[in-house]
């Protein structure tokens, strides 16, 4: 029986409680129970839904397949051999990813141990590798070329193309200037050959390669060191080098830190109230693109599309183009070695078998995260580590949920996951029932994995119902609390042949990002986001005066969506009615705001004493104001049509929206303009990816 998508187990565990005669008492103890180890544990008791879903899931294969890696590999060749090298790469990708792999088991400290020295059975994994390195170096990409033929050769199936691949790593070598490793590589392959591959030709090209080497290792100059370089390093005649046209570049320094909040600058400060809970504050002025926050996603993973999957290292988000597969499944990717080994180590050894069920039942992603949550966390520190936070919630204040004993928000320190708001009073019944019936499956499914359920020296047993239900019952405190308290993970994407009209900020992954969660929400945010990988930077993008809460978005801005639909969204998704000034003063959407106008001088902001723009101005005398607002828009306007000084284009848009900010009355168009176009910079210097529209 095909696996049935989870709405419809759903649906078929409550006729089941309709036929028992338990719906009634289900909605009575779901309206009465205030956490989420009350509601697991009575749904861990219900034997319909155990029933049900153990009939209507069944585990998907995990997708290695020989013969469909075999058949890949015949029709990347064929592309390959037309000069189409994009279709070629994605075909080899699909070979590598599907083609059966040596098992590693990864132990504590992250090395890997080859389970299966069988490695002459991996043929067409080697030669996946083998042809995807002659593909690399057509395009030039060395350094990846030198990695594949480094995995081709460890398969040890190889051997009528060693030569040829030798050959190819020291070409690499050369056109990268690194000729002692060259020659290391041709004379240990002199050395090796076998009389049947000495022939003539062979070793002509060894010798005339390592005369190369000599050659080059004699230069001195940087002109014939440049022509040199040129012999193996020739223009492609096809667009293909694009497809290499991407950056996860390093992100921008917090200059100081919040002291007890790390991964906020100390421009921020965190406050609370009964009414509102807790929110950031500016402890000084802070101007726009200003950094005020950054943090690593504690968790996170990709958006589940196969394309998707496929070209995002599954631990660190960055794209990848010649990717290393997981042993054992044909779902997941990584960029590294190093990547590979972090991430079996920390949850992609168990989700392993899990996960291509989870997407085909489509299983959301906050459930996703969920699962790797406690996977990460390991069953061992949950059950030593749940106890204490439990009793957290009920001792501590509400406000220092989340702090340490030091008072330190760590972001790295489960403590401060687990602790999110849940907002289990404004949940409905169903909804309640829906993500506990959610949590069900997913603990049954780490239990069949059989890897979850380990002890200290790494051990499966077999787990007692009460290790199953503090399972089930963090599970299900996580679908609680990340719907509102994750965030979308995105790529700055952009057409080479028309960026002005064809670039977009593309949604690639979420992730759980604890300190960004005490941010509220503004449909006119103060803030917008830049992703550097996993890492998420929070900038300015207006003037935030001292003492002004400091907020973000949700995902509704008072430019795009109407008032009463963002009113409806945000009180269906984040339980609460937005008041910000946006929704209070009825702010217009794009195609109806005013044009920038001078507010009455009694409500301009004044500077603190170490602000120095706009120091000299005459706020009182509004002739003078109004020429600067016209010398502003003029300066504005002027630089928005030659952006070739980009740094002098940046510090007008930045100075623009603060002068606006400041003197002009909300919102206007030429503040949203500037605005936009600040925010367009911040993105494109984060993680970015150029293509071309074929």
């Amino acid at each position: 029986m095909a696996t049935q998508k989870f709405e419809y187990m759903v649906a078929a565990v409550m006729k089941q409680l309709q036929n028992s005669g338990k719906l009634n008492e289900l909605g009575k103890e779901f309206s009465a129970s205030e956490n989420a180890d009350e509601m697991f544990r009575y749904i861990f008791k219900l034997d319909e839904i155990h029933k049900t879903l153990n009939l209507l899931t069944k585990i998907s294969p995990l997708g290695k397949s020989e013969e469909e890696a075999e058949n890949l590999l015949v029709e990347g060749n064929n592309f390959f051999a037309n000069k189409c090298y994009g279709l070629a790469l994605d075909v080899f990708n699909k070979c590598i990813l599907a083609a059966p792999h040596p098992c590693c088991k990864y132990s504590s400290n992250g090395n890997g141990q080859d389970l299966d020295d069988s490695r002459q059975s991996f043929k067409i994994l080697a030669y996946g590798y083998a042809q995807r390195s002659a593909l690399l170096f057509e395009l030039k990409e060395y350094k990846r070329c030198i990695a594949d033929i480094n995995q081709a050769l460890d398969l040890e199936s190889v051997k009528p193309l060693l030569c040829e691949l030798i050959k190819r790593k020291a070409k690499c070598y050369i056109a990268l200037k690194k000729i002692r490793e060259a020659k290391e590589s041709l004379n240990a392959l002199l050395s090796s050959l076998s009389p049947e591959n000495k022939n003539s030709d062979n070793v002509d090209e060894l010798e005339s390669l390592l005369q190369q080497c000599h050659v080059t290792d004699q230069l001195v100059s940087d002109e014939a060191s440049n022509d040199v370089h040129r012999k193996f390093d020739t223009e492609s005649d096809t667009e293909d080098w694009v497809l290499f046209q991407y950056k996860t570049p390093s992100p921008p320094k917090l200059k100081n830190n919040n002291p007890n909040v790390p991964s906020f600058s100390d421009a921020l400060k965190v406050q609370y109230s009964l009414l509102r809970g807790r929110y950031v504050v500016a402890s000084k002025d802070i101007s726009p693109g200003d950094v005020v926050a950054m943090e690593k996603g504690y968790v996170c993973i990709p958006n589940t599309t196969c394309s998707n999957l496929r070209s995002r290292c599954t631990l660190c988000l960055m794209r990848c183009h010649n990717p290393l597969p997981c042993p054992t499944c044909a779902k997941v990717v990584f960029c590294s070695v190093k990547c590979r080994e972090e991430g079996m180590k920390k949850f992609h050894s168990v989700e392993c078998a899990m996960l291509p069920t989870l997407i085909d039942i489509g299983i959301d992603k906050n459930a996703l995260q969920a699962y790797r949550l406690v996977i990460r966390e390991t069953f061992i520190k949950l059950k030593n580590y749940v106890p204490i936070l439990r009793k957290e919630e009920d001792e501590v204040p509400r406000h220092m949920h989340g702090f340490n004993q030091e008072g330190i928000y760590d972001t790295g320190d489960y403590r401060a996951i687990y602790h999110l708001e849940s907002n289990i009073p404004s949940r409905s019944v169903l909804d309640l029932f829906h993500k506990s019936t959610k949590a069900l499956l997913i603990t049954n499914m780490l239990y069949q994995t059989k890897k979850f359920f380990v002890n200290e020296s790494g051990k499966a047993f077999i787990p007692c119902d009460e290790d199953l239900i503090l399972t089930g019952s963090v599970v299900l405190n996580h679908l609680l609390n990340l719907p509102q308290n994750t965030f979308a993970i995105t790529e700055f994407q952009a057409n080479i042949e028309d960026y002005k009209n064809d670039a977009r900020q593309a949604n690639i992954a979420g992730g759980c990002y604890s300190a960004l969660s005490l941010f509220n929400h503004s449909c006119a945010a103060s803030t917008t986001r830049a992703n550097y990988g996993d890492i998420l930077v929070l900038y300015a993008k207006r003037f935030i005066p001292a003492g002004a809460e400091v907020s973000t978005s949700y995902g509704y801005s008072y430019h795009v969506d109407k008032k009463e639909e963002r009113q409806e969204s945000l009180s269906k998704d984040y339980k609460f009615i937005c008041e910000c000034e946006a929704c209070n003063e009825n702010w217009s959407l794009l195609d109806f705001l005013p044009d920038a106008s001078l507010r009455p001088a009694e409500t301009f902001n004044k500077y603190s004493e170490d602000c120095k723009a706009f120091k000299n101005l005459d706020y009182s005398n509004n002739d003078i104001m109004q020429e600067k607002l016209e010398e502003m828009l003029a300066k504005y306007h002027g630089v928005f049509k030659n952006e070739k000084d980009v740094e002098i284009f940046e510090a007008t848009i930045k100075e623009t929206v603060e002068f606006l900010e400041r003197f002009c009355a909300m919102p206007c168009k030429e503040y949203f303009y500037a605005q936009s176009m600040m925010i367009h910079f911040l993105e494109n210097r984060a993680s970015s990816y150029c293509y071309i529209n074929r």
